[in-house]
């Protein structure tokens, strides 16, 4: 499966949905997904994560990584997760996207410019 262009390439988490609001990521662990053909991959804030993109819309099962952190990271993380294994609808907006689970918005991302790397922790 080979995904739209549009979408590949490096993004950075701006803001997700925790409970019925949406909260931006801890400033100490920023939120990366990186998109390259069918792979997907980045951090979500401690740990890393790998796996694929399912059809157009969808994500697969994630692997991760094991490390420990704060309890606010850890929650981040297993929500952000969650939200991108639940995700039924992406769009690529200009420099931003956009993941929707029944048309609920769970997770808003940005392109990251070319000279910005994320953090591997």
């Amino acid at each position: 499966m080979v995904m739209k262009p549009d979408i590949e390439g490096t993004w950075r988490v701006t803001s997700y949905r925790s409970g019925e609001v949406m909260v931006e990521p801890d400033e100490e662990a920023e939120a990366f997904l990186e998109i390259d053909g069918a792979g997907v991959g980045g951090t979500m804030g401690i740990n890393r994560f790998a796996g694929q993109l399912e059809g157009d819309s969808s994500f697969g099962a994630m692997a991760m990584t094991r490390m420990a952190g704060p309890p606010e990271l850890m929650l981040q993380e297993d929500i952000l997760l969650e939200h991108l294994q639940g995700v039924d609808e992406v769009e690529v907006n200009g420099d931003g996207m956009f993941l929707r689970r029944d048309g609920l918005l769970l997770v808003e991302l940005e392109r990251s410019g070319t000279d910005e790397e994320p953090a591997t922790s």
